[in-house]
């Protein structure tokens, strides 16, 4: 099965959506990503409606935040012009809305999506889409009628789940009227990506403890609660090593809610094992020594 993930955000971090193309990447599907930052259009442009359809998805992704729900409107309503792909929606603002989002996407996603939208290309490869996907996290709207799934809980073993690339193969960008492949064209990844694409945003844990009111964790917790999830040390270091590689990467910025959540016995054991690395560090980022 084919998954066409689409950001409509203004930068390349994308982190929510490299992990769940990795997901489904390691379950036998075949992914793309492409950013749109910030398309609103009354047409679907010809590069685009180009580039889906030699591609042909069996499902499209559409993640965003409330600053996408407008874009992402408009582009659903242009790709149901198009095409008869089911488009289902995931992100924050999905999560914490998703009555309003399910009125304009296919299927909705409540929950986290990396297990999620295996099950529902899975669902669409054996059942078809006129029958609703029975898929913790997933809502599914079909012939006007909204089928609620539960929420899933959380995922506990996050080393179970494949950790993102720095600069995937299957990145799309649309600049200038036409569809660049990111990792092919390294110099425009690098100036819409945030720190000139010198950095890697890595996250070592899920989940805070903390609702601060400026925050969408304030919402969140009444999602999932206030537990956090970790990454082994082990794993995490894998991730470092593999972009480590990378000519281009100098830092290392932890995404996470609250890194020093960790406590000190496991900030220290990083500590020790990320040595042979050759990272320094301070909170938040590690510069890396070339």
């Amino acid at each position: 099965m084919k998954l066409l993930l689409i950001s409509l955000q203004s930068n390349a971090y994308v982190a929510g959506l490299k992990y769940i193309g990795a997901n489904a990447r390691a379950n036998g599907h075949d992914v793309r990503i492409l950013l749109l930052p910030g398309y609103i259009d009354s047409s679907l442009h010809p590069a685009i409606e180009d580039f889906i359809r030699d591609y042909n998805p069996d499902l499209i992704g559409i993640s965003l935040m409330s600053i996408e729900f407008y874009p992402a409107k408009i582009l659903t309503h242009l790709l149901h012009e198009k095409f008869s792909i089911p488009v289902l929606w995931g992100g924050v603002h999905v999560v914490l809305t998703p009555d309003e989002c399910i009125k304009y996407a296919d299927y909705v996603c409540c929950g986290e999506g990396e297990r999620a939208v295996v099950l529902v290309l899975n669902h669409l490869r054996d059942k078809g889409r006129d029958v609703p996907p029975e898929v913790p996290n997933i809502w599914s709207r079909i012939n006007g009628q909204i089928i609620k799934q539960p929420l899933s809980p959380p995922e506990e073993n996050l080393d179970s789940l494949p950790y993102q690339e720095y600069l995937p193969e299957y990145y799309y960008f649309f600049h200038n009227d036409r569809i660049y492949n990111f990792s092919r064209h390294p110099e425009l990844f690098r100036r819409y990506a945030l720190y000139g694409g010198t950095c890697h945003m890595m996250i070592t844990t899920r989940g805070c403890p903390f609702s601060c009111g400026y925050c969408a964790n304030s919402s969140l917790v009444s999602v999932y609660g206030k537990k956090i999830r970790e990454r082994s040390v082990e794993n995490c270091l894998e991730e470092l090593k593999a972009v480590k590689k990378d000519p281009y990467v100098l830092y290392i910025n932890f995404e996470d809610d609250c890194f020093l959540v960790h406590g000190i016995k496991r900030n220290k054991k990083f500590t020790e094992l990320k040595k042979p690395l050759n990272l320094s560090q301070n909170p938040g980022r590690c510069p890396i020594m070339k």
